[in-house]
């Protein structure tokens, strides 16, 4: 049974691989010439799985004018009039209670803690180079009272698995001495637990792996202009004007999935939020363990003799153009935050690139028809929810098919379920 993904980012892939484990025979479609050239190349390398709350919180509906306006330096929203955009900004306003922001941020926590556990799986069957370490993560307050919202929701995700803890201000240069000369910090939030690793790196190895024991392969330089049903499967008709026959579709492809899936009359709700980054050489204060700064929505992550530094929030901004003011705001926010953190005058490898975003922060991971799934929406959290969204796509593939073999008149466990099983 031949299975296409279009998107060959860190979903893509691991999607991938997970049906190919499967039995599947997979190819992973993408524009670049490799695997893992978009937003799994310029992300902040955090594998943050204590840090899951949805975007969409009570708080935040006072501050909607002022990101609107583009005031906020760290966080805007540039969302175009379109029906597509003001859908997912009514969903978006119906996630903004206390109720649902908790049933969210524990959603995704559950998807994260199930992805930690798939990706240390992973790493006992295969030895994957990607700079793999328990760093730490910690998140710096300047402000009281979004301190104490953060404590309230630390102690909601402890009881639900999460390892967490509060760090009063005079207790975080303990944790980490580089950050002893921070004199207007309120508190920190502690997982010692949390990792980081090289997501780009990652992806392209195991696209090897896939390739190299389940015959699994990569098209790059393909872009996709549609996909349309045949016969009981479906045809991937790429731009070129070349057709590629499947037996099953997975859209992984960003923020572009909802318009492939709306002429097959799924209009999922997913907005891109452009992000930025660049590497600098570390300097004298470079903190050993992950930092975020809450308020500046910065991360800095260390890569040994340098940082690497990725922030900033512009909700429904789809322009691939690197705007060289956010840039440049990246960048004062950086110094303003750590200013010892990194030779920021020597900043290279500037990036910037879109997550797809959803109304309620959790990814779309299912079956749409027996030949079309999706695997998109992961948002900023895409590194950290890889593996544990490629697992639920494989499980929700297997329910299909052995229903799709008991209504055929089949049980599953004949002949054409254990093809598709291997």
């Amino acid at each position: 049974m031949r299975a296409i993904v279009v998107g060959g980012g860190v979903i893509g892939v691991t999607g991938a691989y997970a049906l190919a484990r499967d039995g599947w025979q997979v190819s992973v479609l993408d524009e670049a010439c490799e695997p893992a050239m978009g937003a799994s190349w310029g992300n902040g390398r955090q594998l943050s799985y204590s840090y899951t709350d949805a975007l969409a919180q009570p708080g935040l509906l006072a501050s909607l004018p002022r990101l609107a306006l583009g005031l906020d330096d760290a966080f805007r929203m540039s969302m175009p009039l379109s029906v597509s955009a003001i859908g997912w900004l009514a969903r978006f306003l119906r996630n903004c209670t206390s109720q649902r922001a908790r049933r969210n941020t524990l959603d995704c926590l559950a998807l994260a803690l199930q992805s930690r556990e798939e990706l240390h799986a992973l790493l006992a069957r295969h030895d994957i180079d990607f700079a793999h370490k328990v760093a730490g993560k910690m998140v710096l307050y300047r402000d009281g009272l979004a301190f104490a919202k953060a404590q309230h929701s630390m102690a909601m995700k402890v009881a639900h698995g999460a390892e967490l803890q509060v760090l009063a201000a005079e207790e975080i240069a303990h944790f980490e001495p580089a950050l002893r000369g921070q004199q207007d910090l309120v508190g920190a939030i502690y997982a010692h637990g949390d990792e980081t690793g090289d997501c780009s790196s990652f992806t392209r190895q195991l696209m090897a792996i896939a390739t190299a024991e389940h015959g699994a392969r990569f098209v790059g330089n393909t872009s996709v202009a549609a996909i349309s049903r045949h016969g009981t499967g479906a045809v991937v008709q790429c731009t070129d004007g070349e057709e590629l026959p499947a037996d099953l579709v997975v859209v992984s492809a960003g923020f572009r999935s909802s318009a492939l899936l709306r002429p097959l009359g799924h209009s999922l709700p997913i907005q891109p939020m452009k992000g930025y980054s660049f590497i600098a050489p570390a300097g004298p204060l470079a903190p050993e363990k992950s930092v975020t700064d809450a308020g500046r929505r910065i991360v800095f992550t260390n890569l040994g003799d340098e940082v690497l530094v990725a922030g900033l929030a512009d909700l429904g901004n789809g322009s691939h153009q690197c705007d060289t003011g956010r840039m440049a705001q990246l960048l004062s926010a950086a110094q303003a935050s750590l200013p010892d953190a990194a030779l920021y005058e020597q900043a290279h490898s500037q990036w910037c690139g879109h997550r797809p975003v959803t109304p309620n922060s959790l990814p779309y991971t299912q079956m749409l028809k027996p030949w079309l799934a999706v695997n998109s929406g992961q948002g900023m959290l895409g590194w950290t929810l890889a593996m544990g969204s490629a697992a639920r796509l494989a499980e929700a593939v297997r329910q299909a098919s052995g229903a799709a073999s008991t209504a055929s008149g089949m049980a599953p466990g004949t002949c054409p379920q254990q093809r598709l099983a291997g």
